[in-house]
C-alpha cells in the first residue's frame, strides 16, 4: 500500500483492480474493492492497521465486476453513479459473476465481520459532495469508459481517482464503452482545475497529466478507423477485425496478448454501434 498524500493511500498490487482509501477524521473511505477474496483480505488487513476509525462507505467507479464484486468483502454501504446500480441490477456487474462463482472462491476473508452485498446502497445523477469530517470528497459522473463510470475528486489534497477513464499500462476495456463521452472525459481531465494533480487511473499505479495525451490519441484513432469502417457501409460484426491494429498501438506483454486480443473483439462491435447512432 502506497502512502500518496497525508490520509491518503493506494494499492495497485492487487488482481486487475487499483483500489484506494481516504483516512477522515471519523472514518475510513474506500474506493473500489479488490476482486479476490485473498487481496480483499489482505486489503482489509491494512486498513485495520492503519487505526482510522470505521469504514464508512466503498465508492465503486463503474460496474465492472472486478471493483464491485469485493463489496461483499468491505463492511460498508457502496456508493456509485445511478447507471452503475442500473447495470448490475441487469446482470452486467458484479451479481452476474457473483452467481457463477464457486463457493470456495467467495468464501469470506477472515477479519472482516459480516459480508455486505455488492449493490449501492446510496446512488445520484450528475454530482455529490461527501464530507467526512474535515474531509470533503466530490463524486462526479464522467461518462465515456462505462455509462456510470465517476470520479473521485479531493480537491485539497489535489488527488483524483478516475477509474477507467485513464489507461496507462493496462489496455482499456471497451464493453460498454462511449468514445465521445470518453475523449470528452479526458479533456476534461487535462483541464488547468487538475494541474499537479495526483491522477489514481482505475488498474494501474498513480500518475498525472502527462498520461492523458496518450488515451486521448489511441481513443481518437479507434473512432477514426470506426467511423471509416460506418462509412464504408460495414456491419458491427467486422469491427472486431481491428482488434489486430489496436494492439500494433498499445503493445502488450506476449503472454496476455491472446487475453486482451480477445477482450478487444469482444467490445469493438459494441463501440461501433454506438458510433452509428
Amino acid at each position: 500500500m502506497k502512502k500518496i498524500r497525508r490520509g491518503l493511500h493506494v494499492e495497485s498490487q492487487f488482481h486487475g483492480v487499483t483500489v484506494g482509501a481516504i483516512a477522515t477524521t471519523i472514518g475510513l473511505v474506500c474506493i473500489d474493492s479488490p476482486t479476490l477474496p485473498e487481496d480483499a483480505s489482505t486489503w482489509h488487513h491494512n486498513l485495520v492497521r492503519m487505526e482510522q476509525g470505521p469504514l464508512l462507505f466503498v465508492i465503486n467507479t463503474d460496474h465492472k465486476e472486478e471493483r464491485v464484486l469485493g463489496n461483499r468483502w468491505i463492511d460498508a454501504p457502496a456508493v456509485a453513479h445511478n447507471a452503475t446500480r442500473q447495470l448490475i441490477i441487469n446482470g452486467q456487474g458484479g451479481p452476474k459473476h457473483a452467481e457463477n462463482a464457486s463457493a470456495t472462491r467467495l468464501k469470506q476473508p477472515s477479519g472482516v465481520s459480516a459480508a455486505r452485498g455488492i449493490m449501492p446502497e446510496l446512488t445520484f445523477d450528475t454530482e455529490i459532495k461527501m464530507y467526512c469530517g474535515e474531509s470533503k470528497i466530490r463524486l462526479i459522473h464522467r461518462p465515456g469508459s462505462a455509462p456510470g463510470a465517476i470520479w473521485v475528486w479531493i480537491p485539497e489534497d489535489k488527488v483524483i481517482f478516475v477509474g477507467d477513464s485513464l489507461f496507462t499500462d493496462t489496455h482499456p476495456i471497451l464493453a460498454g464503452a462511449q468514445l465521445d463521452d470518453w475523449i470528452e472525459s479526458l479533456l476534461i481531465l487535462g483541464q488547468p482545475d487538475f494541474r499537479s494533480h495526483t491522477i489514481v487511473p482505475g488498474r494501474s499505479k498513480p500518475t498525472n497529466q502527462a498520461s492523458i495525451e496518450f488515451c486521448k490519441n489511441y481513443l481518437r484513432y479507434l473512432r477514426r478507423r470506426l467511423v471509416a469502417w460506418i462509412d464504408q457501409g460495414r456491419q458491427p460484426s467486422e469491427a472486431s477485425e481491428l482488434a489486430p491494429a489496436l494492439l500494433k498501438r498499445f503493445p502488450v506483454a506476449p503472454g496476455k496478448r491472446e487475453q486482451i486480443e480477445n477482450q478487444l473483439r469482444s467490445g469493438l462491435p459494441h463501440v461501433f454501434e454506438t458510433l452509428r447512432h
